[in-house]
């Protein structure tokens, strides 16, 4: 069981590196409903960037994003990241994970997220470069890291390839 899902306070380096070795955030897990991140988030504010046929979209809580597509009756999450480029401007830290790890740096540097990883016994492989962005993965969970010029721009927790067609 992760630190996020028993409630203990933990610093933002813990945080992510908990999110990232389960694939999972403020306990919920790939395939939710979008009614259980509903619950989690309550009262949070967020955006939401749908498709003109309604069968993909993007839900943005600021720090948070996850990506649903409508599966018979119900929105079922297909992707979830958290977008640590946005720190550095006036974005939303949702206080359900604020009330878990405090306020977040508005940047987080990659080595020291590599060094808490790496002192939980997750391994994180290298999986390319692109321009200024090097990838990272985590077999264990699938989980994926963006870093440019040393720093997380984003963390991919899941994702299923669909693609978002407006």
């Amino acid at each position: 069981m992760s630190h996020q899902e028993v409630g203990q306070r933990m610093d933002h380096l813990d945080f992510l590196a908990d999110a990232i070795a389960s694939s999972r955030i403020v306990g919920l897990a790939r395939g939710v409903g979008l009614v259980d991140v509903e619950k989690v988030f309550e009262g949070e504010r967020y955006v939401d960037h749908v498709n003109r046929r309604r069968t993909v979209m993007n839900r943005d809580y600021g720090l948070v994003e996850f990506g649903v597509e409508r599966s018979s009756s119900m929105w079922v999450c297909r992707s979830c990241s958290i977008q640590l480029h946005r720190l550095g401007f006036e974005t939303t830290v949702p206080s359900v994970i604020a009330e878990m790890c405090g306020s977040f740096p508005e940047v987080v540097e990659f080595d020291d997220l590599l060094r808490t990883l790496r002192d939980r016994g997750t391994e994180v492989e290298p999986t390319g470069v692109d321009g200024d962005y090097s990838y990272y993965a985590v077999p264990t969970s699938l989980s994926k890291v963006a870093v440019s010029k040393g720093r997380i721009w984003q963390i991919s927790l899941w994702e299923y390839g669909f693609a978002h067609k407006g």
